[in-house]
């Protein structure tokens, strides 16, 4: 079956995001303020619990970070930089074009794949906040076997959430399913995802309760500054999750497709 080192697929994600800092700073700055901007639209829109208005605003976001994370992870894991690819020979163009085509179509899928997400959020919760408590079911075998099926489901279902990284990396879809077939790829994929947001998640709780207490920020006096600035902090949050993931799962996609760049990284 399908497996890598999830410990050091994580590690090598951060370290290579805190490695370059800088340009990833400079580089994610627009996508930062346009999300930032758009949450913010989402919050005095009154759209928090519409999730499918939410995706449609957040169709620029979601474009611009789709390039972003083609951009570092083509740098990642085969050191291509796309501003400085050199014309070259025939071969060399083609070569060039081939990449580029790989970084846009895996942005686009990754714009569609959030699209999606935001679709069966949409689908799953309701619009609008119930009148009265819904009536209790006692539970029974048939809704026990039907939440087991959709976790399961849902387990499987992980690594095509993540399907724009071997498009972005110019695998075959159809090689990347048969290499990622069965329950465990799809488990050290999510167990290399957790391993990169728990650190980030327990960071930002620990920021937001340092802040609201430094703002005066109670449920009986709330600040808008703060929620403004909170959303700020998620923007950022969710950019640097989004690397630091993406670059992670890529390493470890390129130890299970075994391409020859990156044998290093198979358990």
């Amino acid at each position: 079956m399908a497996s890598f080192d999830i410990i050091k697929a994580a590690g090598m994600g951060f370290s290579f995001i805190w490695d370059n800092r800088a340009i990833v700073t400079r580089m994610a700055l627009i996508p930062f303020a346009i999300k930032w901007v758009t949450l913010i639209l989402i919050i005095l829109s009154g759209l928090q619990d519409n999730y499918l208005r939410q995706g449609l605003l957040m169709l620029p976001s979601y474009f611009l970070e789709g390039w972003l994370m083609a951009y570092f992870i083509r740098l990642a894991v085969f050191q291509e930089n796309i501003f400085t690819l050199a014309a070259g020979d025939e071969h060399s163009r083609r070569r060039n074009k081939i990449i580029l085509d790989s970084m846009l179509a895996g942005a686009l899928l990754y714009v569609l794949l959030n699209l999606v997400t935001s679709l069966l959020w949409g689908l799953l919760l309701p619009q609008e906040r119930p009148m009265a408590p819904p009536s209790r079911e006692e539970p029974s075998l048939a809704m026990f076997m039907l939440a087991m099926a959709a976790m399961y489901g849902s387990i499987w279902a992980v690594r095509i959430f993540w399907l724009h990284i071997p498009v972005i990396l110019g695998f075959d879809l159809k090689s990347y399913f048969e290499k990622m077939r069965g329950i465990k790829s799809s488990l050290f994929v999510l167990g290399t995802w957790l391993l990169c947001v728990v650190p980030l998640a327990a960071a930002t709780f620990l920021l937001a309760d340092i802040m609201a207490v430094a703002m005066g920020h109670t449920p009986e006096t709330p600040s808008m500054a703060f929620h403004f600035i909170m959303l700020g902090v998620q923007a950022g949050v969710e950019i640097i999750i989004n690397l630091v993931s993406g670059i992670a799962i890529a390493l470890g996609i390129c130890a299970i497709m075994r391409p020859p760049a990156e044998k290093n990284m198979g358990s």
